[in-house]
């Protein structure tokens, strides 16, 4: 994948943006440039270590960085590294004791631009500096240093000069160092290229896990050089905005309210109007019947009286029949 068109239009956006903040703030070095790469997925096997990964780049990004190396106590090296060019000074690891307060420490980070030390004792340097080389980001590169002086000069340079470095930690976004403003727009973008294919190479599934890329200073905002954009969410419909006020839709909502409650209202009615149909006769139906029944005579008073007088007659002879039966029960029980 080729951004190079993206990235030089972020370079220049970054060197007129910085150009306008250092005739302000008449700052002596110039602003350093940052490559960021945001991660989809965090490995599995993430470990947040002292030691850096070296990316090899280009083009120099500390031509006029001053370097401090420090080594093991009674090194034999010390005098072959004090004759390379850019190393400034070298410290021996028990004369870091004098570095003790806190004020002496960001005093020793802010006296030079770079550090390297001897990797053996990289894992102890880290309670000896303090938090304010890795907050600055200028905590010792392991470098490993060897009798033959052509090989240490070699490696020296090699990791002052071709190198930029990135430092492992537990979060989603992986930032290097590309150069700084006062280097011209091809070597910046020469670096920035470097710099991403090395990452990429570090990341688990490569591209397919890579989810942003964005280039920045330290008091820039980061410009976006790619994005990745899920194809799922690319496909769902855009929301409409709404350009009504909040009051105007609460009003417009209470009469649909209302009329929802009353359409209910309704539909339970017309259920118990159909229910009382189904129970009660047509009018029709009444009608058919009461022409094919045939009409029922008054009874006189008469035909009244002769009834009930013979409902008394024959209801007499019951009451007879129980009192006979009483008799029969008390003689059967005797002859037992």
């Amino acid at each position: 994948m080729d951004f190079t068109p993206k990235i030089q239009k972020c370079i220049s956006s970054l060197k007129k943006f910085e150009s306008a903040e250092t005739s302000q703030t008449l700052l002596d070095k110039p602003a350093s440039i940052w490559l960021s790469v945001g991660l989809q997925n965090l490995p599995s096997n993430l470990k947040s270590t002292v030691k850096p990964h070296r990316i090899p780049i280009t083009n120099s990004i500390r031509k006029n960085d001053t370097v401090c190396v420090i080594i093991k106590d009674q090194a034999p090296q010390k005098e072959v590294i004090k004759a390379i060019e850019n190393i400034e000074k070298v410290y021996s690891f028990s004369k870091l004791k004098q570095f003790s307060t806190h004020e002496a420490k960001r005093a020793f980070c802010n006296g030079y631009d770079f550090f390297l030390a001897d990797e053996r004792i990289l894992p102890m340097l880290p309670q000896k500096l303090g938090k304010t080389f890795f907050k600055k980001k200028k905590q010792p590169v392991p470098i490993e240093l060897s009798t033959n002086k052509e090989t240490m000069e070699k490696r020296i340079f090699e990791s002052i000069h071709q190198s930029t470095y990135l430092f492992m930690n537990f979060g989603s976004c992986w930032t290097v160092k590309v150069g700084n403003v006062g280097m011209s727009e091809a070597e910046l973008v020469q670096n920035t290229n470097d710099a991403l294919k090395g990452i990429v190479e570090l990341i688990p599934k490569k591209w397919k896990n890579v989810q942003n890329i964005n280039l920045k200073t330290n008091s820039s905002i980061a410009l976006p050089v790619f994005d990745f954009i899920d194809e799922d969410a690319a496909e769902k419909p855009a929301v409409a905005e709404v350009t009504e006020t909040p009051v105007e839709s609460a009003k417009e909502e209470e009469p649909k309210a209302k009329k929802v409650k009353k359409e209910v209202t309704s539909k339970k009615e017309e259920k118990i109007v159909a229910n009382d149909s189904k129970e009660a006769p047509s009018k029709s139906k009444i009608e058919e019947k009461s022409k094919t029944e045939k009409p029922k005579k008054k009874r006189t008073t008469e035909e009244v009286e002769t009834k009930q007088t013979k409902k008394s007659k024959v209801e007499k002879p019951k009451t007879a029949e129980k009192k006979t039966e009483k008799p029969k029960r008390k003689t059967a029980s005797m002859k037992a």
